[in-house]
């Protein structure tokens, strides 16, 4: 028995030492936003992101104020001779100018907070381009596969484990579609989780059914390549039963989803490395804030140099346990 003790002991002082053993360093990578939305009205938008330097942490808070960030055009764009395509590539490339815009005011925000840091890794944000292929809404009704080009914003030094971003847009979260997705070393991060969530904790909004220009408004979440969920939110419903209604079509459809009622937040449980995450919402009445973080990493594995005591220790554990004494005779 005192064998048995002893192994035991030596099992719990090497799980003692693996429980103890410092976290695994954060994978650095760039986070991208791809496509950047149009916006069609124009507010303060807040970010918070955490950029790595020197191994440490740095964490700031963005603001834009608000007309910083200037909408497309609701109407004017089509002329009475236009066919229902003419009008619609009009709507489109005014939206992809209006997008490329903000995307430009995303960068100079981004560099201008992280200027010492980004200095520092001798690399800063910058503005990049992506071709959209969209479903435009025009007077004579909706047309589909209209080209365009959107802007997209890339943030370097972007750790990707359980350190979060948030993205809050007050009246800018644009046509719906925005995207976003981590790019990492292939192989080393375990990927990621992502949110739509109430905007103010505690602080319900109310869908109007419309969106900036009046049309019809919409809110979408997702994984683009998989399935993006879309509802077109009836007026006086509020933003739990519309993420409530996104969960139910995530999961319909193979993109495991997780609604939380007691903070109202609807989840993406997994994403994987380059996949773009979809959120938006067009709706003037209902405001989300969205975030997304790296997973844990998973826990750290044994030494190779340790595996041999390990079935040893095991083996003993094994052989003391089937050694036990005979009954006695009576």
């Amino acid at each position: 028995m005192r064998g048995f003790a002893m192994m035991l002991g030596f099992l719990a002082a090497w799980s003692a030492s693996v429980l103890a053993a410092p976290p695994a360093a954060p994978v650095i990578g760039t986070y991208t936003i791809t496509p950047v939305g149009a916006p069609k009205s124009t507010g303060k938008v807040q970010f918070t992101l955490t950029v790595y330097v020197n191994g440490a942490p740095v964490t700031k808070t963005i603001t834009i104020p608000s007309g910083a960030i200037k909408p497309y055009p609701g109407s004017g764009l089509c002329a009475p001779a236009d066919t229902a395509v003419a009008c619609a590539q009009k709507i489109a490339n005014a939206m992809a100018a209006a997008s490329q815009a903000k995307a430009q005011v995303y960068v100079a925000a981004i560099n201008k907070a992280f200027a010492t840091e980004f200095a520092t890794l001798g690399m800063s944000a910058g503005v990049g381009n992506t071709v959209q292929t969209k479903t435009i809404k025009t007077r004579d009704g909706n047309v589909p596969n209209i080209m365009a080009t959107y802007g997209t914003v890339t943030i370097p030094g972007v750790p990707m484990n359980q350190i979060p971003i948030k993205w809050v847009e007050n009246g800018v979260m644009g046509e719906g579609g925005n995207g976003g997705k981590w790019n990492g070393p292939p192989g080393q991060s375990p990927g990621a989780q992502g949110s739509l969530e109430r905007q103010i904790p505690g602080v319900q909004t109310v869908a109007t059914g419309i969106d900036a220009h009046g049309y019809p408004s919409e809110v979408d979440f997702g994984l683009v390549g998989t399935y993006v969920a879309e509802i077109t939110p009836a007026p006086g419903m509020t933003d739990a039963q519309a993420l409530q209604a996104l969960d139910v079509l995530l999961n319909d459809h193979d993109v495991p989803a997780t609604y939380d009622a007691s903070t109202v937040d609807l989840s993406i449980n997994y994403i994987p490395d380059g996949v773009i995450m979809d959120w938006g919402n067009t709706d003037t009445g209902l405001n989300f804030a969205m975030s997304t973080e790296g997973l844990a990493p998973a826990l750290p594995v044994p030494e190779p140099a340790s595996w041999p005591f390990m079935a040893a220790a095991c083996g003993c554990i094994i052989l003391m346990s089937s050694r036990r004494p005979k009954a006695r005779q009576v």
